[in-house]
């Protein structure tokens, strides 16, 4: 039995592409005495396949072109926001004595807009990097670790608001390097900023699971409606009860994009008042980590 497929041509000239199966015919001794053809057109399916690589490719190369231009925007926009931002805070040394009330609003509503877009494009090139980070290599994370980096980064806000971090005893895993800290530290900020009247209590652990880690991060903040759990992770979603917070509204995204990434995924368990609990799934099937 041999099978392959080649274009055959009909009367009227038009060409087809055929599956052909071939077996031989034997006599009642064993011998071959002849061949069975079968053809079958299959014009449509390969059709459907050129279709599918051609708008795959269509695909590869506009997420390319994305990638290319958020890059690059967020890069070139960099520079002449930095001289808006000099001269407001120029602005300020000079003139906030003359400018009145209403006028040294609007300069303060400039220069906080100028930082917040800073803080944003630098928000975006990070997101970047987590969308092309599976050349970067695999290694072993000590969990602990990882948090106490992002503990460490995030210093100055969680004395600010008498923040505790707390967390049990977390696992050695297989992730790229860093990205772990990256999650650490979005989720902590993100608890920091949409915290309650009360200072934040923040409680991070892990369990095993038959084929990998679950990690919570857990808050007492002002908690999430169920209606917001799926559209937060989106980019530049951000609630509105911290609207006047600071914030670019792409940490979520960031966590989302490196979990999927890994091969896992992050949701959230929470109701509006009663604090949030983020949990990330990591794939990881090595049983003694």
């Amino acid at each position: 039995l041999e099978s392959f497929e080649t274009i055959r041509r009909r009367k009227d000239g038009t060409r087809v592409n055929i599956s052909l199966t071939i077996s031989p015919l034997r006599d009642v001794q064993g011998r071959v005495v002849g061949a069975s053809k079968i053809a079958r057109d299959i014009t449509d399916r390969v059709r459907q396949e050129q279709a599918l690589q051609a708008a795959n490719a269509d695909l590869q190369l506009a997420n390319e072109d994305l990638q290319h231009f958020a890059h690059s925007a967020s890069h070139d926009l960099q520079e002449p926001l930095r001289s808006v931002a000099i001269y407001c805070e120029m602005l300020q040394k000079r003139y906030s004595g003359t400018l009145g009330p209403d006028g040294q609003k609007y300069l303060d509503f400039a220069v906080e807009g100028v930082r917040r877009m800073e803080h944003l494009l630098k928000s975006l090139r990070v997101y970047m990097q987590v969308s092309t980070a599976d050349r970067a290599p695999v290694s072993v994370t000590d969990a602990n670790e990882a948090l106490n980096d992002a503990v460490l980064n995030l210093k100055v806000a969680i004395e600010e608001t008498s923040a505790s971090v707390t967390s049990s005893e977390l696992p050695h895993l297989s992730t790229q390097s860093g990205q772990l800290e990256l999650v650490f530290q979005n989720l902590i900020t993100n608890a920091i900023h949409y915290r309650s009247d009360l200072p934040p209590q923040i409680r991070v652990s892990a369990a095993r699971q038959a084929d990998g880690w679950v990690f919570s991060v857990k808050d007492n903040g002002v908690g999430i409606e169920p209606c917001f759990h799926e559209q937060i992770f989106g980019l530049f979603k951000r609630l509105q009860a911290g609207a006047e917070k600071s914030g670019s509204g792409m940490g979520l995204a960031i966590c989302q994009r490196i979990i999927a990434r890994a091969g896992g995924r992050i949701w959230v368990e929470s109701a509006l008042g009663l604090g949030s609990t983020f949990l990330f799934a990591i794939p990881d099937p090595n049983p003694n980590s």
